[in-house]
């Protein structure tokens, strides 16, 4: 996402916290102000650029999320259906009523 639900998203970050984008679906680029941050404490980072950028530090990105699914810590969010139910997945989709990934399951 971007542009307006990003500047709205940012909004309700707490003092202290970080804002991370990864990639923008909307093709609307939003970024926080550096005063903004340092008013508030908070940083921001865009993990694609940082990828991009640093291609060396991937592996240790990789390894660190394989570990963390592996131990329940990050949980993917997948909702399944079933593929007979392909219109009502896309129509799902389409109001925003998923979350996470859709997996069509034949």
């Amino acid at each position: 996402m971007g542009g307006d639900k990003a500047r709205a998203a940012f909004g309700l970050l707490a003092d202290g916290g970080r804002f991370l984008t990864i990639g923008s679906a909307s093709q609307q680029d939003f970024w926080p102000d550096d005063d903004t941050l340092a008013a508030r404490g908070q940083t921001a980072t865009k993990a694609l650029l940082l990828l991009l950028e640093h291609p060396e530090t991937r592996p240790a990105y990789e390894a660190k999320a394989l570990a963390a699914a592996a131990d329940g810590t990050l949980v993917p969010a997948v909702q399944t259906f079933p593929l007979e139910q392909a219109a009502e997945a896309h129509a799902a989709m389409e109001s925003r009523r998923t979350t996470g990934k859709v997996v069509l399951v034949p």
